[in-house]
């Protein structure tokens, strides 16, 4: 059975503040400008940049974890390690990711059309989107540089340095 229920009058109140908020975000909507619309085409989120590097560097063989050209390898774990603050094996006097200067690092700049030598990446394929390079970029960014490794020292090298310094 069905009753007749008398309106409070609180439906057209409810509507005149949907109605207010609507205009409110309508007229209002972000401060600024939106610099790189592109990012939000993906839902506004980088991927995993070691495992995206892995997955685009790493098919052809180019910089897998057996061989890899420059001497760089982007498929072992630990990428961040390998490369913040770490020379270059190519581009002499380059860091491959420099995190207080992420654009002049080598793994940025080769994936720019104007590379600071040699070709820019990946080599032979689609260059990567603008929104990738940046999350490149800002990854780079978030790096914690470590203390160069001693790339091409052997054991027998440190411990003839090691015997010759007492």
């Amino acid at each position: 059975m069905r009753t007749n229920r008398k309106r409070t009058g609180a439906g057209p109140i409810a509507a005149a503040i949907a109605g207010l908020m609507t205009a409110a975000a309508l007229l209002g909507g972000c401060p600024g400008t939106l610099d790189n619309p592109e990012r939000f085409k993906t839902g506004g989120a980088c991927p995993d940049i070691p495992a995206f590097l892995a997955t685009k560097c790493t098919n052809a063989g180019c910089h897998g974890a057996t061989n890899p050209a420059a001497k760089l390898d982007l498929k072992t774990p630990d990428l961040a390690a390998r490369v913040a603050g770490q020379p270059a094996s190519f581009c002499l006097g380059s860091t491959l990711a420099n995190p207080d200067d992420p654009e002049s690092s080598v793994l940025f700049r080769k994936l720019t059309d104007t590379p600071t030598c040699g070709s820019s990446m990946p080599l032979g394929q689609p260059a990567l989107s603008e929104t990738e390079i940046d999350c490149v970029l800002e990854w780079i960014a978030t790096l914690e540089a470590s203390p160069p490794s001693d790339a091409g020292t052997s054991d027998a090298d440190n411990a003839d340095a090691a015997d010759g310094a007492d």
